[in-house]
């Protein structure tokens, strides 16, 4: 009879952590998985293969995902909770490095993280909460969920592995390069519109000195 009621009472501690369990979205796929729609398809694919390269080279697995909100799973509390139950729910990372991370966006909720696995401590609370306010949520004020996504993305790899994405393996110089190009072509018709006064002058100069020049 003791040992009935001894199983008896496993079964319903199993089944009532079951029914206690965090509801959570179905996972589809290891890099981007955006149930809010806040992403083209052109978008997704570009952020996809920055999180494939990431893996790739540093064995780092880094998820997006999206959501309307949190209620839809029936969390209404603070999203940090959520957020750690989605990551560990769904094993993401490597299970002995604990290298994993997961950048969640709610969108109706207003509200990001960026979950770290275990194996970082809490060396990158500082700066995922910066990438979050400088690089994420300006986009996000704008409603440019793609762009703040994206930038995130970016920031993140390149604070995690000290590289950009598609610079794995460069030199200090080459990333010096880089970096270069990536702030010319960023600043794109804004350089042309700060230089344009100084490009003026030598142009004035030259006609003046066309139309004051002898002529035979």
């Amino acid at each position: 009879m003791r040992i009935f009621l001894t199983h008896l009472k496993a079964v319903f501690l199993a089944l009532s952590k079951s029914l206690n369990a965090q509801p959570c979205p179905d996972y589809t796929e290891i890099f981007v998985n955006d149930f809010a729609d806040l992403l083209s398809v052109s978008e997704e694919s570009d952020i996809r293969a920055k999180l494939r390269e990431l893996r790739n080279e540093t064995a780092i697995e880094f998820t997006v995902v999206t959501i309307n909100q949190m209620s839809d799973y029936g969390h209404y509390g603070e999203i940090e909770p959520f957020s750690t139950g989605l990551f560990n729910t769904w094993g993401i990372g490597d299970a002995t490095r604990n290298n994993g991370v997961l950048m969640l966006v709610a969108r109706y909720d207003r509200k990001i993280r960026i979950e770290v696995g275990s194996g970082y401590g809490r060396s990158k609370d500082a700066s995922m909460k910066s990438i979050i306010d400088n690089d994420i949520l300006p986009n996000f004020r704008e409603d440019n969920y793609a762009d703040g996504i994206a930038e995130g993305v970016s920031a993140v790899i390149f604070d995690l592995t000290g590289s950009r994405p598609g610079e794995y393996g460069m030199s200090g110089f080459e990333k010096a390069i880089a970096t270069v190009k990536r702030v010319i072509n960023n600043m794109g018709e804004w350089i042309f519109l700060f230089l344009a006064p100084f490009l003026a002058i030598p142009v004035k100069l030259y006609r003046r000195w066309q139309r004051n020049k002898l002529r035979n």
